[in-house]
């Protein structure tokens, strides 16, 4: 959800003319809306778009556990569930294969995400597998149900470590467990 869009078109906005009175490109008006709805936008750019829109943002902090917003009811986070429950299966069998994937797809994954939380993300997975003793902790990150948890397996970086049937069959179990 973005709250720069809703307002604009609450107020009959275009993309352009929001770039017009920030001094920036309409396509850079999409991309702030886009990073609010990821969750990655900065709270100093959010503020000057509500402002371009004679608007105020208004923060207010809570307890970190209050902010839990996964939910295992929604599809896409039981097969992510899923998918790393088989993955630590196998990271518990012989955790140096996986291990050693994982610092190609951080590179790869840093090469084309956004955000300074995603970037975030991928610096604490990669600290995580450069060294064999955490996998304990990786076991554990991996099969957590905290809004953290939830944003690492999102960044996971173990693509590759589940063969086709191991996916289709963790996928299986989610769908089943919806039913």
């Amino acid at each position: 959800m973005s709250t720069i869009r809703d307002s604009r078109i609450r107020q009959g906005v275009g993309m352009r003319e929001l770039g017009r009175r920030l001094g920036v490109t309409g396509a850079a008006i999409s991309q702030m809306e886009a990073s609010e709805d990821r969750g990655t936008i900065m709270l100093s750019t959010l503020r000057r778009a509500h402002q371009a829109l004679d608007q105020i943002v208004i923060v207010e902090a809570a307890p970190a556990s209050t902010e839990r917003r996964v939910s295992a009811t929604r599809r896409e986070e039981r097969v992510s569930r899923e998918l790393h429950r088989t993955l630590a299966k196998k990271l518990i069998d012989n955790p140096r294969p996986i291990l050693a994937l994982a610092p190609t797809n951080i590179e790869r994954m840093s090469a084309v995400v956004h955000g300074s939380r995603a970037h975030a993300w991928l610096d604490d997975w990669r600290g995580l597998v450069s060294d064999e003793r955490n996998v304990p902790r990786i076991l554990q990150l991996i099969v957590d149900d905290s809004e953290y948890a939830s944003d690492m397996r999102q960044n996971s970086p173990f693509a590759g470590a589940l063969t086709t049937e191991e996916r289709l069959e963790a996928i299986r179990r989610a769908k089943a467990t919806a039913e």
